[in-house]
């Protein structure tokens, strides 16, 4: 069954982390996928791209519910499993990837 997405993220914070770094015409939605939390308006390909599991809570709801410490484990765990990904995400600034490590962290 899946999660609302406001039971595992937190827009504002994603927004704000995606503002900072794309500019404030960032187009960031919630996604129209039922397994994703998000999509993005990539403006060099003209579509969007979803990325984010509606499933697992990310570290903007991690740090809501939970101490420092175990929000910090977590985000830490994803880390080391998320840049090890194969592929050229690292130099495709709207990968799924890229914009999880960036924007849900």
């Amino acid at each position: 069954m899946n999660m609302n997405l406001i039971d595992c993220s937190d827009y504002d914070q994603v927004s704000k982390a995606a503002k900072l770094y794309y500019g404030n015409d960032v187009v960031l939605l919630p996604s129209t996928r039922a397994t994703k939390k998000y999509m993005m308006f990539d403006p060099n390909a003209s579509k969007f791209t979803h990325f984010g599991g509606i499933n697992y809570l990310d570290y903007t709801k991690y740090r809501q519910l939970y101490d420092l410490k175990t929000a910090d484990l977590h985000r830490t765990r994803y880390l080391n499993r998320a840049l090890t990904i194969k592929g050229d995400w690292i130099n495709d600034h709207y990968s799924p990837n890229y914009l999880s490590i960036l924007s849900l962290i």
